[in-house]
């Protein structure tokens, strides 16, 4: 079974095209943001994206970003680090990130570019640079490199709720209720030519109950970023 089917493929396709024509405005927004701050404030100056290696179904790729980190800051990052780490430090930031980017996520909307390109998907585990994902396959977690990475997930839809320790469940559950979710919809539909019309909606809906409720939440639109989360 695909880890990536075609109709999760249409459906990034199509809504990152969406997203991106209408967020438009605000990429330009946050474009010219930026350059005003790197003019009035040299050490803030620098590219206006950042790239970083992570991994989506065992294949590294250039997940992008709206630079929120000082390029000195990131010059001296240490090779087994990455932005994340830095970035909860308000004084490693440029004014932008500090009061644009970060406090509403924006630094992440480049990588409806990532979708488009199919990098990732929109929902499923947020990506991981190589070093975590190393250790999180040699704690016996292998996900990461099965499982097409989201630009939202279940941590996400969960932050605030879930303990940091939880994090690595949730992963889990979705994925798992992603797969059974597949093999239960493939199977009703291949069924369907042989089953009475009245009964179609009762196998369906029968199938509903069995995915977990982190996926459920994530199918039905809870998310943190404010956007509706689509399988």
């Amino acid at each position: 079974m695909s880890s990536y089917p075609t109709a999760k493929r249409v459906l990034d396709v199509s809504f990152s095209l969406v997203l991106l024509v209408v967020l438009a405005p605000v990429f330009a927004f946050l474009f010219v943001a930026m350059g005003v701050d790197m003019l009035r404030c040299s050490r803030d100056r620098g590219p206006w994206l950042y790239r970083e290696t992570r991994i989506s179904r065992g294949r590294e790729f250039e997940l992008l970003k709206f630079r929120t980190l000082r390029c000195d800051v990131l010059a001296a990052m240490a090779a087994e680090s990455h932005a994340r780490m830095l970035e909860s430090d308000e004084a490693n930031l440029t004014w932008a990130g500090r009061r644009l980017l970060k406090p509403w996520y924006l630094d992440e909307l480049p990588q409806l570019w990532n979708v488009l390109r199919g990098d990732m998907s929109l929902v499923g585990p947020r990506p991981w640079p190589p070093p975590m994902v190393a250790n999180q396959v040699a704690n016996g977690f292998t996900y990461r490199n099965e499982f097409v990475a989201g630009w939202t997930g279940p941590v996400q839809v969960q932050k605030g709720v879930a303990e940091p320790a939880d994090y690595t469940a949730l992963d889990v559950a979705y994925v798992d209720g992603y797969s059974r979710g597949i093999e239960v919809t493939t199977a009703a539909f291949r069924d369907q030519s042989r089953t009475p019309c009245p009964a179609r909606a009762a196998t369906m809906a029968s199938a509903v109950p069995q995915l977990p409720a982190p996926m459920m939440a994530i199918c039905f639109g809870r998310s943190s970023s404010g956007f509706a989360s689509l399988l």
